[in-house]
């Protein structure tokens, strides 16, 4: 599983099942400002989005396989 992130503001997750499959992207979220960069916690279990509005939200896959905004901060908020 990988995160791609693009100034279209759109934030995928894609999964390969089995090595032979393909890869199959699940759109995470739609942002209101282009994204700049996603990264992985240490553990792999929570995804980091940073926007281009100067926000960071965390996200993480629920047992569902569907992914929750667990968290969030903006820059007003300092």
């Amino acid at each position: 599983m990988f995160a791609s992130c693009s100034e279209d503001r759109k934030v995928y997750i894609w999964r390969q099942r089995t090595p032979a499959e393909a890869w199959e992207p699940q759109l995470l979220h739609s942002f209101e400002a282009p994204v700049w960069r996603v990264s992985w916690s240490v553990t792999g279990t929570v995804l980091a989005v940073s926007t281009g509005d100067h926000r960071v939200t965390l996200w993480k896959q629920s047992v569902d396989e569907s992914w929750m905004r667990i968290s969030s901060l903006s820059e007003a908020e300092n």
